[in-house]
């Protein structure tokens, strides 16, 4: 996960917690990112589904 996903120590409780709530597991190295604002959020995600090499 990139330095930029966040700090282990906060996604590793957020990661459970949402598991809980979705009934599905959810891995917080690989799966949850932690970013300062919504619009650093879409463009992550945007970026990561546009460049297959990022996957």
């Amino acid at each position: 996960m990139p330095a930029t996903a966040g700090h282990r120590s906060v996604r590793a409780p957020l990661a459970e917690r949402l598991a809980r709530f979705t009934g599905a597991p959810v891995d917080p190295d690989r799966q949850l990112g932690i970013t300062p604002s919504i619009q650093a959020g879409l463009f992550l995600a945007l970026s990561r589904s546009s460049n297959p090499a990022t996957t």
